[in-house]
Parts: C-alpha cells; sequence; structure tokens
C-alpha cells in the first residue's frame, strides 16, 4: 500500500481549526503526562506527552504540539477504527503513544 501525502494535507486542512482548549492529564497506568489540544468542535488537534511523573519538566519542555505524533495519532484513528471505538479516547491515545515511541525508537536504534 503506498503512502498517500495528499491525506496528511487534507487531515490537516480538517482539524487544524482554532484551538479551544488545552488539558494537561496525567495517566497513571501509563506513566506519563499528556498534552491534548481541542478545536471548538472537541476534535483532538494536538498531542503531546512525557513519560514520567515529572510535571514541572513536562509543563518546561512537552507542552507545545508535537506534529509528528499528531499526525499519526490522526492516521491510527483513520486506519484502525474498530480499535479506536473498542476503548476510551484516552486508552487510544495511549496506545498511540506507546507505538509511536516504538517505532521511533526503532528507527533511531537502527539508523533508518
Amino acid at each position: 500500500m503506498r503512502f498517500d501525502s495528499s491525506l496528511v494535507t487534507n487531515l490537516k486542512q480538517i482539524y487544524m481549526d482554532k484551538l479551544d482548549k488545552v488539558i494537561h492529564r496525567w495517566c497513571e497506568d501509563d506513566d506519563r503526562w499528556l498534552l491534548i489540544m481541542y478545536n471548538s468542535s472537541n476534535d483532538i488537534i494536538g498531542l503531546n506527552y512525557s513519560q514520567g511523573d515529572d510535571y514541572n519538566s513536562f509543563k518546561k519542555y512537552h507542552t507545545f504540539l508535537d506534529e509528528g505524533l499528531t499526525e499519526f495519532f490522526k492516521l491510527m484513528a483513520l486506519d484502525y477504527p474498530v480499535e479506536l471505538q473498542s476503548v476510551t479516547m484516552l486508552s487510544f491515545i495511549n496506545k498511540v503513544c506507546w507505538t509511536y515511541h516504538s517505532a521511533t525508537a526503532l528507527m533511531e536504534e537502527y539508523q533508518y
């Protein structure tokens, strides 16, 4: 299956509406702080995270939009609608974070 870059462009147009609210959410089971940005339609338009419970570090280094993670989340939501519907949104976001972290760590390890 070939990746269509126009999909990302279309997703940006759909989701990057006006920022309405930003949530900092502690996820004890996943040991991470999440940054979740919403638009006025309550759609998620931005994500970031920090592993560990240091809230001051999270606020200092991770309270900005991680475009790669955000685009990865949107693609995962489109590609895995059954998974998205079978768990809470918070659980889905955490699964995306774990998968994104694993993929980027493996790319760094094997220097892709």
